[in-house]
């Protein structure tokens, strides 16, 4: 009936009292964003602040940046149940301030305990600010507060995604930059490294990347795993981008070295087996009759795809 229906109760969500603690009287304002906005631009709250600094805010989670003129915003993850009390301490820092949230690139669900290294980039401030490190937490977020480089970079790894650099990080003096890095679940490539038929421990290991550039000098190729077999003749890599590679693998107390094309797969380990067994190769080179000295003899790997070889990728090398 229509007498029901209003005297329906409404249920209202009660706020919390949030005090703010700061040091001197300059201005201070409080937002809030929502963790299910995108972008961080739109604060589901907001409001400046008292001389007490005493407020009523809604319940809930949220990313609670306090900011003032002439300093970076303090960002501060905070959870406010109804009806509570709660307190936040500003810190004013200068420069600005940075929220990375760490997501997986296939599922966009948030990848916690993704550690993170954060540096300035050379050239790109007078004065470099220390080396930051943070570890992203249950929702994959990981704040910076006071940053003084004008441009900064940072390195996320996390165990089982692929390591992942995020350059060009910045943001004008007083204000915050949002970056979302999406990771890339890896696949690893275990080799098992013979040397006539038996494990052979402490053998060296190799992932590189060459890359097929039109230029007159072939760069040198990227180094993505360096390790060395273990008791039982495997090396296992950290994840790695989907793709081709070339594994190396050496035993330099014995001269054995040899290159093979492997091929990488999200979320999938791919298995490869290098026996190593030395042959010496002898014969003569002529020019006509006549014995040629002092030409050089160079071998190469047959299996791994290396771009405009050079004698550097030459397994053997040698002069008549």
């Amino acid at each position: 009936s229509r007498k029901a229906a209003e005297a329906q109760p409404l249920q209202v969500s009660r706020k919390a009292d949030l005090q703010v603690r700061q040091l001197g009287k300059a201005p201070l304002t409080l937002s809030l964003y929502s963790f299910e906005d995108p972008d961080l631009r739109r604060p589901a709250y907001r409001t400046d602040l008292a001389e007490k600094g005493s407020v009523k805010v809604p319940a809930g989670e949220f990313l609670a940046s306090l900011s003032q003129p002439g300093s970076a915003p303090d960002l501060q993850l905070v959870a406010f149940p109804p009806g509570g009390r709660h307190t936040l301490q500003f810190n004013s820092r200068p420069g600005w301030s940075l929220v990375l949230r760490v997501v997986d690139a296939e599922s966009h669900k948030p990848v916690s305990q993704a550690s993170i290294g954060l540096r300035g980039i050379p050239g790109y401030s007078l004065a470099s600010s220390p080396a930051r490190t943070a570890k992203t937490e249950r929702r994959g977020f990981a704040l910076f507060s006071g940053l003084t480089d004008a441009m900064m970079q940072a390195t996320v790894r996390h165990p089982g995604h692929v390591e992942q650099a995020v350059r060009g990080l910045l943001a004008s003096p007083g204000t915050f930059a949002h970056q979302v890095v999406g990771l890339e679940t890896g696949g690893r490539v275990r080799a098992t490294v013979l040397l006539d038929g038996r494990p052979t421990a402490r053998a060296s290991c190799e992932i590189v990347r060459y890359t097929r550039r039109p230029a007159s000098k072939r760069p040198p190729p990227e180094i993505l795993f360096q390790g060395l077999t273990g008791t039982d003749g495997t090396c296992l890599t950290q994840p790695l981008a989907t793709g081709s590679y070339v594994l190396r693998v050496s035993i330099p107390a014995r001269g054995a070295r040899s290159d093979k094309e492997v091929a990488v797969v999200a979320g999938q380990e791919t298995g490869v087996q290098m026996d190593l067994s030395p042959i010496r190769i002898h014969g003569t080179v002529r020019l006509g009759t006549r014995p040629a000295q002092g030409y050089h003899l160079t071998v190469f790997s047959d299996d791994a795809v290396i771009p405009r070889r050079g004698s550097e990728d030459a397994v053997v090398a040698t002069t008549t």
